[in-house]
């Protein structure tokens, strides 16, 4: 069987599996309702196989993490690793930990970490370069965030990466925004807050900006060398 409907989820993939972890649905009824501790989130792991076609609940020992919604997820080797996210109710019981699951043995651990770890949030972006684990913007549900992190992950520790940039060259406070990057540079795509979408065509087209679909993308990439956020500035054909 397949998972129940769900939102503010996250998956991941390799070259054989696609993985689903947690999720959010008040409407599910075969949850067991108020009387699961858990209700209405999903304290649950999937795993689909691209081969077989076929979906699997993985049956996983140690520690799940409770906060279920809107935490960030990313595989590395046979690890994937999740970071913060929210619980019931949203926005006032969120995390801050790293929690481990190895998927070849099927167990979660929770990554002991040094140094001061962002605040408690939810709704941020994940990505790891090079070895460390970067996060970025996300919510304590009150507060939105443009701060970016990195998580050394031989050393464990956490630092707080500050850009050299004036504030009026700063992204915009934002969560559930999108993060790339091509190992040099992080590219930040949309998110918003419970006020407003940072939309694809929120500005007029300058000639200097990407255009995907007819429609203009906002990029942001931070050069970790040189501790700066720097707007996009090329342009590419509509497709």
């Amino acid at each position: 069987r397949a998972p129940p409907a769900r939102s503010g989820h996250r998956c991941v993939a390799d070259n054989a599996n696609l993985y689903v972890f947690g999720g959010y649905n008040p409407d599910y009824d075969e949850s067991g309702g108020p009387e699961n501790e858990d209700y209405p989130l999903f304290r649950e792991l999937w795993r689909y196989n691209f081969a077989t076609g076929a979906w699997h609940q993985m049956g996983t020992e140690g520690y799940m993490p409770r906060e279920l919604a809107s935490m960030s997820l990313v595989l590395h080797g046979n690890n994937l690793l999740v970071f913060g996210g929210t619980g019931i109710p949203f926005g006032e019981s969120n995390g801050n930990d790293v929690h481990v699951c190895n998927v070849k043995y099927k167990r979660w651990a929770l990554l002991s970490c040094r140094g001061k770890k962002p605040n408690r949030i939810y709704g941020q972006a994940m990505a790891i370069i090079n070895g460390s684990l970067y996060v970025f913007g996300g919510t304590t549900g009150y507060i939105y965030s443009t701060d970016l992190h990195k998580l050394d992950l031989n050393t464990r520790e956490w630092i707080q990466l500050k850009p050299n940039n004036m504030h009026c060259d700063m992204p915009e406070e934002r969560y559930r925004h999108e993060i790339a990057h091509d190992g040099q540079r992080i590219y930040i795509l949309g998110g918003g807050t419970s006020w407003t979408a940072y939309s694809l065509d929120k500005h007029s087209l300058p000639e200097d900006l990407h255009v995907c679909c007819g429609h203009v993308i906002i990029v942001f990439e931070f050069w970790e060398m040189a501790g700066t956020w720097e707007q996009q500035t090329k342009i590419a054909s509509a497709v």
